[in-house]
């Protein structure tokens, strides 16, 4: 059976990111494959001869590719949050049929998918909902959609071509909105420029003279809107997985922001735990976010160095320094320069990286 899509619907904004994506899987399958998207349009009954009279030229091939490496992209750093939130609520909004969230899923995250409800009623029909996952039919801007997602074990939020249909005052309170229900989460999104927007979303751009797409080249209207997103989600390091691919894309850019975690209350000497050590068992069996969650952002730092002080390394940095040579347990004979870290077990490596992955992603860096 396949599934009519009308034109001059919303569920046709689906089809030229679906195609496009389909069309890249094509063209270039050493560098990108998304085999739902080729399963899909087999199965959709839409008249897509403008689409594949379009593909074969250049610019079109060109924003296939662009669309296909937005989506690694955002997949790239959703899969980096897993890593030290594994747990987490994998968040995509609008997210039409795109299936990014399932081939982030780890296996113990929560995954939602959230869109309008015509779209939602497609997508239960061509992607059904499977384990931990959930497909909401709500308006984006509805902060309903809030009570849905269960972030108990942190959020991160991703956005692939949404924001260029949303008016400036929209994307404020939906950030504010966000940042208020969810401290500490991840928002993954896309931008461009007003030249971008024009062929993107020619329609968004001719309803809204000020839509909120903070790009590289963007005028000082721009800067200062994000300039107001910047006050309550700070930017993270944006990783991208084709550096070189990205100088050639000056109306796209990508951004990563975080909720930034409140500066704690500096502690001169926490106190280690039973034995002398803040995580005892660091040495023995693989740390888990349970094992850190009550600690401070000072605790977590030393605790990582704890490793390190087990085996003797002597830390130039004055505090560090100080609280180690303050432990009965601890004996510094080996300069920091001199230190091999094969020294350390398998099960220590995983953990001092563990714990350094879990500093960046709640604190933005190291403490001392």
């Amino acid at each position: 059976m396949k599934y009519k899509i009308e034109k001059n619907t919303v569920q046709e904004t689906l089809i030229l990111p679906l195609y496009s994506r389909k069309l890249c899987t094509e063209l270039y399958p050493n560098l990108y494959r998304d085999e739902t998207a080729v399963r899909l349009i087999d199965e959709i009954d839409y008249d897509f001869s403008e689409a594949e009279k379009n593909s074969r030229s250049l610019m079109q091939r060109f924003g296939a590719l662009e669309v296909a490496m937005r989506q690694n992209d955002l997949a790239f750093e959703v899969q980096a949050y897993l890593k030290t939130h594994p747990c987490a609520a994998v968040v995509n909004l609008g997210c039409g049929l795109d299936n990014t969230g399932r081939a982030c899923d780890n296996g113990r995250c929560k995954i939602y998918n959230l869109d309008f409800p015509d779209v939602i009623a497609l997508r239960q029909q061509l992607l059904p909902a499977g384990e931990r996952e959930q497909n909401i039919p709500r308006d984006l801007k509805d902060p309903a959609w809030f009570d849905k997602i269960d972030a108990s074990g942190g959020a991160v939020f991703f956005a692939s071509g949404v924001f260029y249909y949303f008016l400036t005052e929209q994307v404020r309170e939906l950030v504010q909105g966000m940042a208020d229900a969810f401290p500490g989460g991840v928002l993954v999104f896309d931008a461009a420029n007003r030249t971008a927007v024009k062929m993107i979303a020619p329609a968004a751009a001719a309803d809204a003279r000020k839509v909120l797409l903070p790009a590289i080249n963007a005028d000082d209207d721009y800067k200062s809107v994000f300039a107001e997103i910047r006050s309550v989600f700070a930017p993270a390091p944006v990783q991208t997985q084709d550096e070189q691919l990205r100088q050639y894309l000056p109306a796209v850019n990508m951004s990563v922001w975080s909720t930034p975690a409140p500066e704690p209350t500096p502690t001169p000497t926490p106190k280690p735990a039973a034995g002398g050590y803040i995580l005892p068992d660091s040495t023995t069996r693989r740390l888990t976010q349970a094992d850190v969650a009550g600690l401070t952002w000072e605790q977590c730092c030393l605790a990582r160095n704890e490793i390190y002080a087990r085996h003797g390394r002597i830390f130039q940095t004055p505090q560090i320094a100080a609280y180690f040579e303050a432990q009965s347990w601890y004996h510094g004979t080996v300069p920091g320069a001199s230190f091999d870290n094969n020294t350390l077990s398998p099960i220590e490596h995983a953990n001092a990286d563990f714990l350094t992955s879990y500093e960046n992603a709640t604190w933005g860096h190291s403490y001392y």
